[in-house]
């Protein structure tokens, strides 16, 4: 995946500059579930591909955004959002927690199900930062958009990265 510069305001991505996208911007600006709003304005069926799911050690990024140790356990989940049986998003989930904690044991259990029905579900759900960039995936999928949010989840540290495919867009400018 190419990186690019992290943004605190979706309008300052090249992709999405001088574009009438009020559309795409709502769900880049939307602080809530991505699966409840998409359930809500297309009244589609959503699917829950798991790419991988489990504990695995930390790596530097995270380590740096939560100040924790690199040597650390996380717990990741990396999930393809499927509406109409097309490709929508790629979802990562880091959970810091410890491995006998309830959030991760309820996560192990949603199989197929988005994580969104659980997390937004508590209404004590903290947001406390949302960036967006511009990026490449692979050949196949230029110019996606990330939304990459911290938060606070029955006192975990989470980071949710959800990234938008170029088709869905598109479809948006």
């Amino acid at each position: 995946m190419t990186n690019s510069i992290w943004h605190n305001n979706p309008a300052q991505l090249p992709l999405l500059k001088n574009q009438q996208l009020d559309t795409f911007f709502n769900w880049l600006r939307f602080s809530g579930s991505t699966t409840a709003k998409l359930q809500y304005e297309y009244n589609l069926q959503l699917h829950v591909t798991i790419i991988s799911e489990g504990w695995q050690k930390n790596n530097l990024a995270i380590s740096q955004l939560y100040c924790c140790y690199c040597n650390e356990q996380v717990f990741v989940r990396k999930t393809i959002l499927s509406v109409a049986n097309k490709p929508w998003m790629i979802a990562t989930i880091v959970v810091i927690a410890k491995k006998n904690n309830s959030s991760i044991i309820a996560i192990n259990k949603l199989g197929n199900s988005p994580i969104g029905k659980i997390i937004f579900a508590d209404p004590a759900i903290q947001r406390e930062c949302m960036l967006f960039k511009q990026n490449t995936i692979d050949e196949a999928h230029p110019n996606c958009i990330t939304r990459a949010a911290t938060l606070t989840w029955k006192n975990n540290k989470v980071l949710l990265n959800e990234t938008f495919l170029p088709h869905h867009i598109t479809a948006n400018i």
